[in-house]
């Protein structure tokens, strides 16, 4: 049996058929939660037929992050293992089904790591949810009669060709996983390239303002990484403390962190946890832990925030 409890109340999840679902027997209000972000089949009567997926209750909240206006940029972050990665083809899946013209792109650093990762899966989990994968140009096309294709692309940051592609367009959604492995500024660059006239996208997400310069049209980054690599990631998520000389207009409350930790996920199996535990202390930190302090040459090598800071105000108190 797992282990794993619900996010929101604490409750054991179960499984029923495939899936995992709060095990709260009180209240059916997690899993409402979790049903509103499944996708799933119905027969011919509109009935439910099949589940495709049930978010998890921590992978409720990064579907449910996604629509505050606020955050334009959000990152998925911590352990290996939580479901990170299918959470962003599900999410991306989700505004593929309901905003005519949508257009997204999904990135890893090389066309290897892509292959391994969400190549993988996006033929089939498209063509369940009813869409079109065309092999040939790598995208998935969602069809939205009387309006137009909804697209998601699958790319990389292998060579410089390949950037300035992706940067000659411009996206509703870019969606960098493992980010840490791409260089800090062609990939900020490419974060500049999330921006839409969609109104659909407008619609769920956008945030009006009397300044022009504040309003919000709807386009947003949904990244995904484990701790390690590239230290710019943590600078603008984890400590939200970039260069201010380098990054003078750098605006904290537009930068938003979910964190993900294996306890969550109850897919994954003990084997998984031994083998992360067979390597070097510092990647271990990084990907059982989801520790972001954890990085090699650090001068305090056990340095965690989670045991060594504290508010000033309990230490005075005590």
């Amino acid at each position: 049996m797992s282990q794993a409890v619900c996010c929101w109340c604490s409750a054991q999840l179960v499984k029923s058929g495939n899936h995992w679902w709060c095990g709260n027997l009180e209240t059916d209000s997690c899993r409402l939660r979790q049903s509103r972000h499944a996708q799933y089949a119905t027969d011919a009567r509109g009935k439910l037929k099949e589940w495709f997926y049930v978010p998890l209750p921590k992978q409720t909240v990064w579907h449910e992050a996604v629509y505050v206006p606020e955050t334009t940029r959000i990152l998925i972050g911590g352990s290996a293992g939580p479901g990170k990665s299918t959470c962003i083809r599900r999410i991306l899946y989700e505004f593929a089904k309901v905003v005519p013209g949508f257009h997204a792109i999904i990135l890893r650093q090389s066309i290897p790591d892509l292959k391994k990762s969400h190549l993988r899966f996006l033929p089939y989990e498209v063509a369940q949810l009813g869409g079109i994968w065309k092999e040939g140009d790598k995208i998935a096309v969602f069809k939205h009669p009387g309006g137009m294709d909804s697209i998601i692309r699958a790319g990389h940051f292998e060579d410089a060709t390949a950037i300035q592609d992706h940067l000659s367009a411009e996206y509703d959604v870019v969606a960098p996983d493992e980010v840490v492995t791409l260089e800090q500024d062609p990939t900020l660059e490419l974060f500049s390239r999330a921006r839409t006239t969609n109104p659909v996208m407008f619609q769920l997400r956008g945030l009006p303002s009397e300044d022009p310069e504040q309003v919000l049209d709807g386009s947003f980054i949904l990244a995904g990484s484990n701790p390690g690599g590239r230290l710019w990631v943590k600078d603008h998520w984890i400590t939200k403390a970039p260069d201010p000389e380098e990054f003078p207009n750098y605006n904290p409350a537009r930068w938003a962190f979910y964190d993900a930790k294996l306890r969550d996920n109850p897919y994954i199996k003990g084997g998984y946890v031994q083998n992360l535990r067979d390597l070097r202390e510092v990647r271990r930190r990084q990907l059982e832990d989801g520790d972001w302090d954890a990085f090699d040459g650090a001068l305090f090598a056990d340095f965690a925030a989670s045991r060594h800071v504290g508010r000033f105000e309990d230490l005075y108190a005590a």
